[in-house]
């Protein structure tokens, strides 16, 4: 198995743990619980779900980027106008709508990946924070570790509102 076949194997497994939290677990919790925040979480469940729906495709565009243009200046700080206001705008949704948007998202960002070679996976290009950083890096940590990390999160909600 190559190493982009493996990242999309990565991410299509974490992908689905959310997509099942959604069709399943997430419909059995009070609604009420989804808009809220809990005590010592940032985020509401819902708003969690939002920024992730956001993030993938948001990822997608940063990496055709320095697919054109390695080298180029990308990325946000966590301060982003579109970042936070993704998150404002469609952290109410419903959980039908965010269930076909988080589809929507994992689409774009998976035929993106589709699209690269094991070759692409060195390209670089220079994050407005964090510096020098490979379509690799991207995809395991940025992508992979952050779907990772906020299912971990929704799943500690999940363990409050219960």
């Amino acid at each position: 198995m190559s190493s982009i076949e493996d990242a999309c194997r990565r991410m299509t497994d974490a992908f689905n743990e959310v997509i099942a939290l959604a069709d399943n677990e997430l419909l059995q919790v009070n609604p009420d619980a989804l808009y809220h925040n809990t005590s010592g979480v940032e985020w509401s469940i819902m708003q969690v779900l939002a920024h992730i729906a956001e993030f993938m495709p948001y990822w997608a565009g940063e990496i055709e980027k320095i697919l054109v243009v390695p080298g180029v200046k990308f990325g946000r700080g966590i301060e982003d106008e579109n970042r936070v206001g993704a998150i404002a705008e469609h952290g109410n949704d419903s959980l039908a709508q965010m269930t076909a948007s988080l589809r929507a998202a994992y689409a774009r960002l998976f035929v993106t990946l589709l699209r690269l070679t094991d070759a692409d996976l060195d390209k670089s290009g220079i994050h407005v924070v964090q510096g020098d950083k490979t379509i690799a890096s991207i995809i395991h940590h940025t992508i992979i570790g952050h779907l990772t990390g906020h299912l971990n999160q929704i799943r500690q909600t999940l363990e409050l509102v219960e």
